[in-house]
């Protein structure tokens, strides 16, 4: 179930603080496939494409929409794709790239370091051929056949688009740069990573002054405590129904997802 968009006035300014369950393995999502790795470099990062989320998504549905990526055309045989690029997104303005326009040749770079054979992010570009960027708004893929789920994979966060700098000076494992709405600020080793907003985002100020994300908050003895008092805004895990209704007496106004998923057990 995917609660619809609260008829109430926009909120600004303050922390908002996300339960999340793990530390991260590591910043360069093409080392690990932990679920950290993916997620919190995409808080700062953005994609290709994006997937449709929150009241608008359809749990039953894996649908994308324009990213960093305007729109996109494939031609009839399924082997070339064309991407025209926003001419609006820039970079954080912080080392190495401060705040440096966002071109389609960065889609090339960012593409041709997650499709190194060493990357374990490589085998989603295996049906690609190459990639080219005739002009900075202007990304071309080339396949070596058709594929029709080729681009779904570019809205998820295992492919968050990169500076290169970050590749070249060795810092990719070291720290968190790209288009988005928050800028990686500081961490608390193994307790907290604090994002803080981007003034120069392309799309607009964001209403929160920053962004915490809170491990460790898949302990329901610590998660639900946590967000009962008002130190987890969102985020943290309830595995029963018992639970549910536990917190929906003691904090009724909140709101409590659920997502359809399927265990297949193997003996």
């Amino acid at each position: 179930y995917i609660a619809p968009e609260p008829d109430l006035p926009v909120k600004k300014g303050g922390t908002y603080t996300y339960g999340w369950q793990y530390d991260i393995a590591a910043m360069d999502p093409g080392n690990s496939s932990s679920v950290s790795s993916g997620a919190i470099p995409s808080v700062t990062s953005e994609h290709l494409v994006e997937f449709v989320h929150g009241p608008r998504q359809n749990p039953l549905k894996m649908e994308i929409e324009p990213g960093l990526a305007r729109s996109w055309e494939v031609s009839p045989d399924g082997l070339t794709y064309t991407f025209k690029i926003t001419d609006k997104a820039k970079f954080h303005n912080k080392p190495p790239v401060n705040g440096r326009a966002f071109t389609a040749q960065d889609v090339v770079n960012t593409f041709k370091v997650y499709q190194d054979k060493n990357s374990i992010t490589s085998n989603y570009f295996a049906e690609a051929e190459s990639f080219s960027a005739p002009d900075a708004n202007t990304f071309v893929i080339k396949m070596k056949e058709p594929f029709a789920e080729f681009i779904i994979p570019f809205g998820a966060r295992v492919l968050p688009l990169i500076p290169i700098e970050m590749v070249d000076q060795g810092l990719i494992n070291k720290q968190l740069v790209g288009t988005g709405s928050l800028i990686f600020d500081n961490i608390d080793p193994g307790k907290r990573w604090h994002f803080k907003a981007n003034p120069d985002y392309f799309r607009g100020k964001p209403y929160a002054d920053g962004l915490d994300y809170y491990l460790n908050s898949n302990d329901p003895g610590v998660a639900l405590p946590g967000f009962r008092v008002g130190q987890i805004d969102s985020g943290a895990a309830i595995s029963t129904k018992a639970d549910a209704d536990a917190l929906l007496k003691s904090n009724p106004d909140t709101r409590v997802n659920s997502s359809p998923i399927v265990f297949q057990a193997s003996g």
